[in-house]
C-alpha cells in the first residue's frame, strides 16, 4: 500500500478484509516509496545525468562531457531546492539563497503547514525544510466563539503561500470534542506535529490542562454528521430561552450522547440523533413564531 490514504487506519482494514492480510504490504513511509523507489532504480542505472546541464554520464566519469562541470560530488553539500552543488561548510546556497540542511538519518517537511484562520489566513505551526519528526511542537491560543460551544474544527493546509490558507492544499481535518458549560471566549490551545512519515499528530488543551484528545476525520460520513451536528447545535443555541431548565438538561443529555457516537465512530447513531434534534428545534422555532 503506497500514498497518503494508505495511513488511514480505516482505508487499511477495508483493504486487508478484502484481499487478506498476507497479502497486503505496509511500507513504512507511505507517503515516500515512489521516490524511494525512484532512487533505488536510479542507484542501479549505470549513467545518470549533470546537476549542471543535465547531459547523461558514465559513472565513473569525472567531469561532464559536454559542459565540463566536475562530477565527484560526494563532499558537497547539494541545495534540495535547486540542486545547486555549494562547497562543504556552507549555509546558504550560492544560487538561490535557501538554508541549507545536512540530511543524516532524518527528512525534512516538504512545505508549510498550518491552520486556517478567520478570514483565510494561515497560522503555520512547522515551515518547509524543519527536520521531521519534528520537535516538541508549540503551542497556539484560539478562543470559542459561543457559549457552551462543544466541538472545535481545525482545517490544516500544506504549501507555500504564507497569506492565503485556502491558496494551500487541504491536508485534512481534525475535530476535538469541548466539555459542557464553557463560556464564549473560553482560550483553547492547539499544536500540530510530524511524525517522521510526515503524518500529523495534532493536539489540543484548555487553560487547565485538560486533554481534548482531537482526532482526525477522512471526509466522509464522519465529516457530514460533524458538519450536520454544528449547524443544529448553532440553531438549537438561537433558542436556547425558549427552553425549560428539564428541557435544556434533557437536550444536552442528547447531545452528549451524539458527541460520544461521533468520537466513537458511530456515525449512523449520531445521525439519527442530530436528526431528532432538528425536529426538536423545529417544533420549538414554530412555537416561537
Amino acid at each position: 500500500m503506497a500514498g497518503s490514504a494508505s495511513i488511514t487506519p480505516l482505508v487499511q482494514r477495508m483493504i486487508e478484509d478484502k484481499f487478506g492480510p498476507d497479502r497486503v504490504m505496509h511500507r513504512k513511509r507511505p507517503k515516500f516509496c515512489v521516490a524511494e523507489g525512484a532512487a533505488i532504480l536510479a542507484n542501479l542505472l549505470v549513467n545518470t545525468v549533470c546537476h549542471n546541464c543535465g547531459h547523461p554520464y558514465d559513472e565513473d566519469a569525472e567531469e561532464c562531457a559536454e559542459c565540463g562541470a566536475p562530477l565527484q560530488l560526494s563532499d558537497k553539500v547539494i541545495c534540495r531546492q535547486c540542486a545547486f552543488p555549494n562547497e562543504p561548510g556552507a549555509q546558504v546556497c550560492a544560487m538561490c539563497n535557501n538554508r541549507l540542511q545536512i540530511i543524516v538519518d532524518g527528512a525534512f517537511s516538504s512545505r508549510h503547514y498550518g491552520l486556517q484562520l478567520a478570514g483565510d489566513t494561515f497560522s503555520v505551526f512547522i515551515e518547509k525544510n524543519d527536520e521531521i519528526p519534528t520537535a516538541e511542537p508549540g503551542w497556539k491560543p484560539f478562543e470559542t466563539q459561543v457559549p457552551n460551544q462543544r466541538m472545535i474544527r481545525i482545517p490544516v493546509y500544506g504549501g507555500d503561500n504564507l497569506e492565503k490558507a485556502s491558496a494551500n492544499e487541504n491536508q485534512g481535518e481534525f475535530f476535538a470534542i469541548l466539555p459542557p458549560g464553557l463560556p464564549e471566549g473560553t482560550v483553547v490551545r492547539v499544536s500540530l506535529s510530524l511524525d517522521a512519515d510526515e503524518i500529523f499528530c495534532p493536539a489540543g488543551r484548555l487553560e487547565d490542562g485538560t486533554d481534548l484528545q482531537p482526532w482526525v476525520i477522512t471526509g466522509g460520513a464522519d465529516q457530514k454528521a460533524i458538519e450536520a451536528f454544528n449547524e443544529v447545535d448553532r440553531d438549537l443555541a438561537q433558542l436556547a430561552t425558549a427552553f425549560s431548565q428539564s428541557a435544556q438538561e434533557a437536550i444536552d443529555k442528547h447531545k452528549e450522547q451524539i458527541l460520544k457516537n461521533l468520537h466513537d465512530g458511530a456515525y449512523q447513531d449520531a445521525q439519527r440523533g442530530i436528526e431528532q434534534l432538528r425536529q426538536l428545534a423545529t417544533a420549538i422555532s414554530s412555537l416561537c413564531d
